[in-house]
């Protein structure tokens, strides 16, 4: 190692790059893992079940639950009512907390602060500022009357769905100050089908709501949740829901992927680095072990065992590990703490509250796993090479003519070459079939360099892609706002005129659109359907559709405003007096469909058209449930497998689902065809396009008309009640965050309770997961390039200063400096054009296997990364001619006589 030192230093310099990235990869997918846990905790709470429906009884075994580590438990006070009769507002929920309930549960304040008595409450952002008369305003005092909310038999109904004949009794005047305007809790807690809003007030009165709990083993959640949740099991309590975020990035609830891909991307970058440090420091250990086989001959002379001098090989690669391990683990570290600090802005982005923020967060096992992992590629590089050498007879060591022993024939050259390449061409091509060893290390360590790069710029391509399609909604507009009561009579509260008068006082705003959107589904002939479209469906779901006659079409079906779509007209070249005709309204089809596919391995994004080629026009039918007063309706088959729709009565089916009994008698309700139980509206599809309204996803197919054409379509009044349910209004602007607030005031002040979404604040989101996800894939590029550098510097520098003797003996007959430089300018084209011949089929292959491996999460073509490969292959040149000028440098510098005396062989 002494006597070696610029070699002795490649090797630890390539131990220290592979300890480095081994260890940046585990802990920054460790970090990561922990920042999504920490966040969650932050915006929903640290809590993993959540029991619904309880009371001192159920709350008394729940405490003596040996699954269970901590409880939380939040009473119900009573409920308001607003006097809207709108099943998503019609009650305030007040609900009392103690001071450690917000340990269990997060309550993120948007304005104001959290109440610190009975008489005061904090209200969610997303109910707006009235409740019936009452202006909620923060710092106001609101008088109301609150009770208990019981159903038409006086059941206590807690948070459920509304019922028929429903209210609220036993009522009592209080007076509240509001304080504050919380984020809306876990959807796991308050269902979207609660018919109200949740109101936090501080005080450890009232009825057991609900009660929060941890659990000591996770890792059990989906069993504790199913034997808790049935009334059948010995251990049941009450309704069970589990938080799946939290638990899904723990790793512990079956279908949670997160902690899986992000471990299963750490495990394969492990395997290329650990790929690419056996290649480097194997190349190392046995260039150094060529080097000294004379040495080996003579001390197997003199006794040596192999045992022996395979210690001392292996002693050697402890000491470089000793030296280059620590040093990496330092580096990792610090390498990745300051990737992490630097992205935190980034990271602020994934985030409802600033409070947490990514950081490195050291895990021991994972430092433990990069160091064994490392300290095998150290050991498999040394090994290898050192039972080889050692096993060469002693004569033939002390002579060093096991390399080089080659007959006539074994290194003839083509006539060919000397007429192109003269003498030194010659030379150049017999030295490497003579030194078929010495040289097939060099080929084989451009060889891996290649791979690598290539490999690792395909790997980060298909990740690149994966996410940015994963990501991408296709929206291009800038702030929507949706209203999802767009029906019947409250068409003209907020029609396009009274919005455009509603948005009129807002500055910034450039031009706005609308989309109408649709209840019910489309019906088609299963023969116009795609051959995609069916490979994704269960292998009798044809068959039933072609008995049937109609398959679902799943495409939206919306009405544009017409502006825009004469718009789209036009880019499509379709003429507009084919779609305005009242008479015979016609519609467009958007035919790209992006589906999320459960398979055997996980979920996967399948792209596809939903239509056959040239198809259209075509004719479907579109079909809304009837609904009946008095009756819940409930999708079913008969005998006959075919699809029918069964009216139960209100009281028989609650009392159903009180007493936990799902198996209904068919006989207590109404039965009807699927036909007769819904209303059916032809819909005339004239051509396909290949542009979405701005208010549309480009991942979702769409059956696309003009409003005017909306009361022509669903020409049936009942069946345009049932069908016509939002619209969506979006807004293109440079000032997203200004305009979306000043939006969200004028709602709130008029009580509209629509719902406004800044997109271009979502999209910088998303391009921001997207330059994180560059910002370490290019970070890998990097110190996988540096590893593959480093192997390529060491093993052709060192070939090279082997050859001494050679060159010496070359110089010594009569070869010029400018011969010279061509036998080695020829030598470095063998090494490339070599190298590339094997390197680019093997690297296309592994960029198959990526392709393959990223496909079973996203869709997408097969291509090989262009710039990569033009990057490896003007490398492996610049590389080799590079490192061949710095070493023939220093031959040049020796005096013949001296290096033909060198016995350093």
């Amino acid at each position: 190692m002494g006597l070696s030192k610029s070699r002795t230093l490649v090797t630890i310099i390539g131990i220290v790059l592979s300890m480095a990235l081994l260890t940046a990869v585990i802990e920054g997918a460790y970090s990561g893992m922990q920042y999504m846990v920490r966040n969650e905790e932050a915006n929903s709470g640290r809590w993993e079940a959540y029991f619904s429906g309880m009371d001192e009884e159920k709350l008394a075994k729940l405490k003596k639950d040996p699954e269970v580590a901590d409880i939380m438990s939040w009473n119900s006070v009573g409920v308001i009512e607003s006097g809207s009769g709108q099943s998503y507002g019609e009650y305030l929920f007040v609900t009392s907390v103690t001071e450690e309930f917000y340990d269990m549960v997060a309550v993120n304040i948007v304005r104001g602060r959290l109440p610190e008595n009975e008489n005061e409450i904090v209200l969610p952002h997303n109910m707006g500022q009235h409740l019936g008369d009452l202006d909620l305003a923060i710092g106001n005092i609101i008088n109301v009357s609150v009770g208990t909310r019981v159903d038409a038999s006086g059941n206590e109904l807690g948070l459920a769905e509304m019922r028929e004949g429903e209210k609220v009794i036993d009522t009592t005047q209080h007076s509240y100050t509001v304080v504050g305007i919380y984020n809306r809790l876990n959807s796991s807690i308050i269902s979207y089908n609660t018919p109200g809003y949740i109101a936090l007030t501080v005080s450890d009165e009232g009825k057991i709501m609900g009660s929060f709990a941890t659990l000591k083993h996770p890792s059990d959640a989906y069993t504790f949740q199913r034997t808790r949740s049935n009334p059948d099991s010995s251990e049941y309590i009450s309704k069970c829901s589990l938080h799946s975020d939290l638990l899904n990035m723990k790793g512990t609830v079956r279908n949670g992927r997160i902690q899986q891909v992000i471990y299963s991307l750490a495990a394969i970058l492990v395997l290329m680095i650990a790929f690419g440090s056996i290649s480097l420091i194997y190349n190392s250990f046995s260039i150094s072990l060529a080097e000294r086989t004379k040495q080996f001959g003579i001390l197997k002379s003199v006794g040596a065992t192999k045992k022996q001098l395979l210690g001392s090989v292996l002693y050697e690669a402890l000491t470089l590990g000793g030296i280059g391990i620590p040093i990496g683990l330092i580096l990792g570290c610090a390498s990745i703490g300051i990737t992490l600090y630097l992205l935190k802005d980034f990271f602020k982005a994934f985030s409802i509250t600033n409070s947490v923020q990514i950081r490195l967060v050291i895990s021991p096992l994972g430092l433990l796993i990069a160091i064994i992992v490392c300290l095998v590629v150290i050991l498999i590089s040394a090994w290898i090479p050192a039972k080889r050498a050692i096993r060469i007879q002693p004569i033939e060591a002390i002579r060093q003519n096991a390399d080089t022993k080659v007959k006539a024939r074994e290194v003839r050259t083509s006539k060919l070459t000397m007429k192109l390449f003269g003498f030194e061409g010659t030379m150049a091509s017999k030295n490497f079939k003579r030194n078929a060893k010495r040289y097939r290390a060099t080929i084989i360590s451009l060889f891996m360099s290649i791979v690598l790069f290539i490999s690792a710029s395909s790997f980060c391509s298909y990740l690149t892609d994966s996410v940015e399609g994963i990501v991408s909604d296709g929206a291009n507009v800038d702030v929507a706002v949706y209203d999802y009561n767009y029906s019947g009579s409250s068409r003209e509260m907020l029609s396009a005129e009274k919005f455009s008068s509603l948005i009129s006082g807002i500055s910034g705003i450039d031009s706005f659109s609308y989309v109408v959107n649709t209840n019910g589904n489309a019906y088609a002939d299963p023969s116009l359907l795609s051959e995609k479209y069916w490979e994704l469906q269960d292998q009798s779901s044809k068959q039933e559709a072609e008995a049937a006659g109609e398959e679902v079409l799943y495409a939206s079906i919306i009405f544009v405003n017409d502006d825009e779509f004469k718009e789209i007209l036009k880019e499509n070249g379709l003429k507009e007096s084919d779609y305005f005709n009242a008479s015979a309204p016609k519609a467009v089809l958007y035919n790209k469909q992006v589906a999320i596919v459960d398979t055997s391995k996980g979920n996967k994004f399948v792209s596809f058209e939903l239509l056959k080629k040239n198809v259209l026009p075509a004719a479907f039918e579109h079909r809304t449930l009837k609904e009946m007063d008095g009756y819940i309706y409930k999708f079913e088959t008969d005998d006959n497998g075919k699809r029918i729709v069964v009216y139960y009565p209100d009281e028989y089916y609650e009392q159903m689902m009180i007493q936990h009994n799902y198996d209904l008698d068919r006989t207590k309700g109404i039965v009807k065809s699927y036909k007769e139980a819904t209303y059916a509206t032809e819909l005339h599809v004239a051509a396909e396009v290949n542009t979405v309204p701005m208010m549309f996803s480009s991942k979702e197919a769409g059956i696309i008309y003009p409003y005017s054409m909306l009361d022509h379509v669903f020409a049936d009044e009942a069946a345009r009640e049932q069908a016509v349910y939002g619209i969506s209004f979006g807004i293109k602007t440079m000032q997203s965050n200004t305009v979306s607030e000043r939006l969200q005031e004028i709602i709130d002040e008029n009580n509209l309770g629509l719902n406004v979404r800044n997109i271009a604040e979502s999209r910088n989101t998303e391009r921001m997961i997207v330059t994180v996800v560059n910002v370490f894939a290019y970070g890998f590029i990097i110190v996988i390039s540096l590893i593959a550098l480093a192997n390529v510097f060491n093993t052709v520098s060192t070939s090279i200063m082997l050859r001494r003797r050679e060159f010496a003996m070359l110089k010594s007959i009569g070869l010029s400096e400018r011969g010279f430089s061509k036998m080695m300018n020829f030598e470095c084209v063998i090494y490339g054009l070599r190298s590339l011949l094997f390197g680019l089929p093997v690297a296309v292959a592994v960029t198959y296997v990526i392709w393959r491996a990223t496909s079973e999460a996203f869709e997408t073509g097969f291509y090989l990364p262009a710039k990569g490969i033009i990057i490896a292959v003007a490398s492996v040149f610049i590389v080799v001619f590079a490192t061949m000028l710095y070493a023939t440098r220093r031959i040049r510098k020796d005096n013949p006589i001296d290096a033909l005396r060198n016995e350093n062989l």
